[in-house]
């Protein structure tokens, strides 16, 4: 599945971003690690109806996190409010994909 290649991508980079652009804000560095391993694991491993859900869900909280870290870098405010939003679209649109594979093998 392509979104489980991309979501795992995503977090790759989201625990690159973590040290690169967030400046010294300490609480942004740490959600954005912990973000980042979940979805990496979550995304690679994206075979199960749940971890859609996780994926989507954590990519809406990266999106209100943005809002939340105002001492942060401008750079890592966009990065986390565009990851968030691609994040969450992939998560719920393999939850979409996986309920139309099921009607079609049944």
């Amino acid at each position: 599945m392509w979104q489980g290649w991309l979501s795992g991508i995503l977090g790759v980079w989201s625990i690159i971003a973590a040290f690169v652009l967030t400046g010294s804000k300490t609480g942004n560095v740490i959600n954005d690690l912990i973000l980042g391993i979940v979805w990496l694991i979550a995304g690679f491993t994206l075979t199960k109806k749940w971890n859609g859900w996780v994926v989507g869900i954590l990519g809406v909280w990266f999106i209100i996190s943005a809002f939340l870290f105002p001492g942060a870098a401008a750079t890592n405010f966009w990065n986390d409010l565009i990851v968030g939003i691609v994040v969450a679209v992939v998560g719920f649109l393999s939850l979409s994909e996986r309920k139309e594979m099921q009607h079609k093998t049944a």
